[in-house]
């Protein structure tokens, strides 16, 4: 599985741009068009619930929990909506998911469907073997140097000094 490394503050703004292309969807009037860009959708949908999951159980996160894990779900439920109204085929993203990078998307099969709410101790079971591989392969640093977040953070701030300077 992947690691997306991203803020919390981007995984926001890439869920409120998925969630934007399900009105899009709708509004099409050809079927196959409408089929196409659904399935487009979803794979992406895929990728960011991911990358939702690995914000929530990510400690320096902890105070962001509760907000990422409302859109984790309705990230979830959006994927099974679409999946039902546009008769999506999960079989294509799984053949299409050739390097591994998605979790697994059993959470979308009709016997799983019951499970509305998929709240992360749902989902332990489907990212457990995937999140031991990855994380002791990932952990640069005690330190903390696996967080590319901070570095950016500091050159924000770097670059708001030297805005700041410019200004007087």
């Amino acid at each position: 599985m992947a690691r997306y490394e991203i803020t919390a503050k981007s995984a926001m703004q890439w869920a409120a741009h998925e969630l934007e292309h399900v009105g899009r969807i709708a509004s099409l009037a050809d079927k196959d068009i409408q089929y196409a860009y659904a399935m487009s959708t979803l794979n992406g949908m895929a990728h960011l619930k991911d990358a939702l999951y690995e914000l929530v159980t990510d400690p320096e996160y902890s105070a962001h929990t509760k907000d990422l894990q409302k859109t984790h779900d309705a990230v979830v439920r959006t994927m099974r909506h679409l999946k039902t109204t546009y008769n999506l085929d999960l079989d294509a993203i799984r053949a299409f998911n050739t390097r591994g990078t998605l979790s697994d998307l059993s959470y979308l099969d009709e016997t799983n469907a019951s499970n509305s709410s998929n709240t992360i101790n749902t989902l332990d079971a489907n990212y457990s073997a995937e999140e031991g591989a990855y994380a002791s392969s990932n952990r640069v640093s005690q330190d903390g140097g696996r967080h590319s977040h901070s570095r950016r953070r500091g050159n924000r701030k770097l670059k708001h000094r030297r805005s700041q300077r410019r200004r007087v």
